[in-house]
């Protein structure tokens, strides 16, 4: 018998023998247990069709909750699936014919039908469809000012996918870095843009000079019109160049009305290709059968990041496929959100609400290196903080307001986001490839990184937060191995030059350098 327990605010997932009643395996969930719960306890519920079936669960909010087991028999870290709510589900289990004898495939699958909840915004977000976000809104706008809007505004605040995340983690988490190669090319292509800027302002300054020269010797009685009509022109032209200019900054990807402050540069890590994909049938043993569970190994193994599969069902819309167009889409929906006119009176409540893993909107973008989009929320979470919330009540402290938005009070000292951006280092196998070097190395239990594996201090800091990861009391020439075993999250560096600006917001907006971590270490 498979049951989730719940005692207190205590939830477990249990398996119990019929023959003895005792408790066969008693897991707790690695995520928080207020988000498993959801917005309605009586929405958890265990899909299965019989004994040979696979065990599928949903949790508080109606979403899937991706089960596979570790290393040491618990439950594995989710990796998410970007699915809406699940109304209803149905399951079966079909012997498949016509096999060759010695086929190592499989001979029984699981066909599983799902009647998805629609949320429309949130089904915009998650395929990136920035027009759709717009005009979603806009005809939200249009609703309100007719007084027909309350009950559509609502819905939208309670829109959930999985891993307890709203509109705004959702955006954010379609944000994050999926190559080095990509981000670098995006720094660079950035970089050119100002350039190429500056030196188009120069040439309008060249020019705009030469023709002030030419007026300036002009006969004297036309001096003065031409003398000023040359300036017209000079400062017409500087103005639309700017204008121009600026427009095209504020359309991109990234944040550009903010300017990296002065420090040394950071060596940039060499770019290595993705490791290959783990192995399904390998080392993990998982809970559910190969037809759910392959689905979270493909998307923890192929190391692109956040699962990027769109909402089933029929639509006529397409979605972004390109990761480079998907996080322009992305960041641009974020920003369009944070700016939005109707959601402004509830922002605070989005930039609060915390996902399964208790993080923020802000904090789950350092977590996934996503530092523009950090400084987007950032940026909105000041001008809430400064302008106050009407839905705040007795709430008037800006300061209190701003933080639970940043870093909530009650957060893990190891997931502050000071820290976090600190410890958000490469691994050593980008630049270390296959050759062993002299360096700490760890064992992870939880993940199987064990005697000949290992990983380094980064992805121990990292990839393996909350295991049971100690240092190696053995020789420290080694590679990691951290990709090997599960999805690593310190392969892709994220954009240098906005997690140091990020950096600096950071130090001089909060007083997150005053708190320590877990061990009473301090951020450095």
């Amino acid at each position: 018998v498979h049951a989730v327990l719940k005692t207190g605010n205590w939830v477990r997932y249990c398996i119990f023998d019929l023959a003895t009643g005792k408790a066969e395996q008693e897991n707790n969930f690695p995520t928080s247990n207020l988000a498993f719960l959801g917005q309605s306890e009586c929405n958890v519920a265990i899909f299965t069709a019989g004994q040979e079936s696979p065990i599928i669960l949903r949790d508080g909010n109606g979403t899937i909750y991706p089960m596979a087991k570790d290393c040491m028999g618990g439950i594995r870290d989710p990796d998410w699936l970007d699915l809406p709510p699940i109304n209803s589900l149905g399951m079966g289990v079909h012997s498949l014919v016509n096999l060759p004898s010695n086929s190592t495939i499989k001979k029984k699958a699981a066909v599983i039908i799902m009647a998805v909840e629609k949320q429309t915004l949130m089904q915009h977000v998650l395929r990136c469809d920035y027009e759709a976000c717009r005009q979603y809104l806009m005809n939200l706008e249009q609703a309100f000012l007719l007084d027909q809007g309350s009950q559509g505004l609502g819905a939208l605040l309670g829109h959930r996918c999985d891993g307890n995340r709203n509109i705004l983690h959702a955006a954010v988490s379609v944000c994050f870095p999926v190559s080095n190669k990509e981000t670098k090319e995006e720094e660079e292509a950035e970089r050119s843009e100002r350039n190429t800027f500056a030196e188009r302002l120069s040439a309008v300054e060249a020019i705009a000079n030469a023709i002030s020269v030419v007026s300036s010797n002009s006969s004297g009685n036309r001096t003065g019109s031409s003398s000023s009509r040359g300036l017209r022109l000079r400062e017409m032209m500087r103005r639309s160049l700017r204008a121009a200019g600026l427009g095209r900054h504020e359309s991109g990807p990234s944040s550009s009305d903010h300017q990296d402050p002065v420090s040394p540069p950071i060596a940039p890590p060499s770019w290595v290709p993705d490791p290959p994909p783990m192995d399904p049938d390998g080392d993990i043993d998982f809970i559910l059968a190969p037809a759910v569970g392959s689905l979270t190994t493909a998307s923890s193994g192929s190391n692109q990041g956040p699962s990027t599969s769109t909402i089933p069902g029929p639509s006529t819309e397409t979605s972004v496929v390109e990761s480079k167009d998907r996080k322009a889409n992305a960041h641009l929906i974020l920003k369009l959100m944070c700016d939005s006119v109707v959601l402004r009176p509830h922002l605070w409540e989005l930039l609060s609400a915390k996902d399964a893993r208790g993080m923020t909107p802000f904090m789950l973008a350092v977590s996934g290196r996503a530092y523009p989009a950090a400084i987007t929320v950032l940026e909105a979470a000041q001008k809430i903080a400064k302008m106050g919330d009407p839905g705040m009540g007795d709430k008037d402290d800006a300061d209190s307001m701003f933080m639970e938005m940043i870093c909530p009070s009650g957060t893990n000292p190891d997931d502050s986001p000071l820290y976090v951006l600190c410890c958000n280092d490469t691994c050593s196998f980008t630049w270390t490839g296959a050759e062993h070097i002299n360096q700490d190395i760890f064992e992870c239990r939880t993940c199987g990184l064990l005697e000949s594996l290992c990983c380094c201090t980064e992805c121990a800091r990292v990839c393996h937060k909350g295991h049971d990861c100690k240092l190696k009391r053995t020789s420290p020439t080694a590679y990691c191995d951290c990709w090997e075993k599960c999805k690593c999250k310190t392969l892709i560096a994220g954009q240098k030059a906005a997690r140091l600006d990020l950096l600096y917001r950071l130090l001089t907006t909060t007083n997150l350098v005053t708190t320590p971590n877990s061990r009473y270490l301090f951020a450095d």
